[in-house]
């Protein structure tokens, strides 16, 4: 566990969990949490991609998403150990039996929403790092985010806190977090 002085009180945490779909901001929010709090940020998907020696496109391209998903979840299994992180799963990350169950008990999990526009507003400068929305055209890839938050939706809004990103900076959201959560 943590202590974290916020004001007056002190607070004991073990990890911050930052899910919610690709673009909400969980990679950015992530270490400018962590630099607040005083903890460790490690992003799940730049572990893997340290581990892989490959980027997560080019896995999925090679190897496919079910493979890239078991893999993930073994190393969602070893962030979980570790003590006083923030740490951003993938968007995908909770879908994958087991893997919700992994963080119970070990920290807080946070949902951080947006909006369709705004998530294709994000996306759009990232295209080539989103392989589950890369070859679609724009009214095709609206279609795919809608489906894929559907899907994922139930496994976001399991979280023991949601945020909503749109119209907000990222200290703004950082703010909001620590004011509710700490």
């Amino acid at each position: 566990m943590v202590e974290f002085n916020s004001g007056n009180k002190l607070v004991l945490l073990n990890n911050i969990y930052l899910t919610g779909f690709m673009g909400v901001g969980k990679s950015t929010v992530g270490p400018l949490l962590a630099e607040r709090c005083s903890l460790d940020f490690k992003d799940a998907d730049h572990f893997f991609e340290i581990r892989k020696g490959m980027t997560v496109t080019e896995f999925f391209r090679t190897q496919g998403e079910p493979q890239f998903r078991e893999i993930e979840h073994q190393l969602v299994r070893e962030l979980v150990q570790g003590k006083g992180r923030v740490v951003a799963l993938g968007g995908g990350a909770l879908l994958t039996a087991g893997t919700s169950e992994l963080l119970k008990g070990t920290g807080r999990l946070i949902y951080l929403k947006a909006s369709v526009p705004s998530l294709m507003s994000r996306l759009s400068l990232s295209l080539e790092n989103r392989p589950l929305l890369k070859e679609f055209d724009s009214e095709e890839r609206e279609n795919q985010i809608q489906d894929l938050l559907k899907r994922r939706s139930s496994f976001y809004e399991d979280a023991d806190f949601t945020f909503d990103t749109d119209c907000k900076s990222p200290e703004e959201i950082v703010n909001e977090i620590v004011k509710r959560i700490l």
